[in-house]
């Protein structure tokens, strides 16, 4: 295939694609591999920017014969392990000149098997199936591969921590078997394509789990297995960032350090938003309370983490998606920080879930959403500690991101975190 095939249109479509809003100005195909499914290409995709520059993004493809790409809709185990940069896939040496397989695929990868999508995201993932002979379904053996879209050279967060918490046995996290490198005929960088990970099987998103759960209650409080239920999930946070400390580096930063960054963050974050001028004073407040700890810990931690980053099976809950937050660079995204700013992000996401749960902002949502951090924070703290200043100072900067956030995109939804901001203010 050449550039020319490509079907640009139907690309800019795609949910995968991260640039709909500007028009395409060329592509550049920079590799093309056979598959059993299509031809695998790595494309340089040119857009054009209304300030009159070029941007230029890598995408992962598979491409049928019309030009479009197929690995959303069809896949097969031998395209898999050709994807993925399998020894003995026939693919030819070019194939392995430029992927590498690092670790071990796991048994159900070695013969034919069925295969389903596992929803809608912005990279693409599938799911073996195992079952009886009556037909085939997810089962305990079944295992997730990731294919990367978007491909940003050099390390990728979700790869690198999901390896270290594998090799220190983390239990609040399902295990990374392999992942995939691509290195151009350029030899100018690597990138990350796709990673193989163990499949929780029975599990349950954890935001539509809690509120589900908060829905069929009473309305004013919420049921006492769902608060058992929170406090082992700040268990599964902590564990997680307890091996991640013992994995990776840890440091610390001057309490001040960390409060004028977040002050520069705020003021960014209160010049673009409608709601938040009149606050800016108080704001700034708080986080200059964070210059009466002389040092702060950081690590590596998840980046993201809310209630919709977690799986629930049974009793357990296990974190995903340590990508990091969507809309950092790459090097915010593997720069240490205090694991209090996960314990924020998810503290925030149990107002989203009450909000959803009982269709208001107001007081019982609220004494619910205390409810359930109340518990969470019991659960985290019985393995590490928490200053509440730091707490607080995340807690407010994740509330800032998230007014101004819903301000562009979902205007209906401002009041949830515009109330948390006027009642951190209102008690700090």
């Amino acid at each position: 295939m050449s550039a020319h095939t490509l079907d640009t249109a139907d690309l800019a479509h795609r949910r995968f694609y991260g640039a709909k809003s500007v028009p395409i100005g060329g592509t550049d195909i920079l590799a093309e591999l056979p598959t059993a499914t299509g031809t695998h290409v790595i494309a340089e995709i040119t857009t054009q920017w209304p300030d009159g520059s070029d941007h230029q993004d890598l995408y992962q493809l598979v491409v049928g014969p019309n030009g479009r790409d197929v690995l959303d809709s069809q896949l097969d185990t031998a395209t898999v392990r050709q994807l993925l940069g399998a020894a003995d896939s026939p693919r030819g040496a070019t194939a392995t000149q430029l992927l590498t397989l690092h670790g071990e695929l796991p048994a159900v990868l070695n013969a034919p098997t069925a295969w389903r999508r596992a929803g809608e995201q912005s990279n693409t993932s599938w799911i073996t199936e195992t079952g009886p002979d009556d037909g085939p379904e997810i089962g305990p053996g079944s295992v997730v591969v990731k294919f990367f879209r978007h491909l940003t050279p050099g390390i990728n967060p979700d790869v690198e921590l999901l390896t270290a918490l594998t090799e220190v046995g983390c239990t609040a996290i399902a295990p990374l078997f392999a992942h995939t490198t691509l290195s151009l005929p350029s030899g100018e960088a690597t990138y990350v394509t796709a990673m193989v990970q163990q499949f929780v099987d029975g599990a349950t998103d954890g935001y539509n789990w809690v509120v589900s759960q908060l829905r069929s209650s009473t309305p004013t409080t919420p049921p006492e297995g769902v608060l058992q239920a929170l406090t082992r999930l700040g268990t599964a946070v902590a564990t997680v960032h307890r091996d991640l400390a013992a994995a990776l580096p840890t440091n610390t930063r001057l309490g001040s350090e960390v409060a004028t960054r977040l002050v520069t963050r705020a003021r960014r974050l209160v010049a673009g938003s409608i709601h938040l001028a009149g606050y800016a004073p108080q704001i700034e407040q708080v986080f200059r309370h964070l210059t009466t700890r002389d040092t702060v810990p950081v690590q590596r931690i998840h980046g993201d983490l809310h209630l919709g980053q977690v799986l629930k099976q049974a009793e357990k809950f296990y974190l995903i998606d340590f990508e990091g937050e969507p809309a950092a660079t790459l090097t915010e995204r593997l720069s240490p920080d205090s694991p209090l700013r996960d314990v924020a992000g998810m503290i925030r996401s149990f107002d989203y879930a009450c909000q959803a749960a009982g269709g208001s902002t107001g007081a019982v949502s609220g004494a619910n959403s205390q409810a359930l951090t109340q518990a969470f924070l019991t659960g985290y703290q019985s393995l590490l500690p928490v200053d509440p200043v730091v707490l607080d100072a995340y807690i407010l900067d994740k509330a800032l991101y998230e007014v101004v956030y819903e301000e562009n995109n979902r205007p209906h939804m401002v009041d949830v975190p515009l109330t948390a901001v006027q009642t951190i203010l209102a008690d700090s």
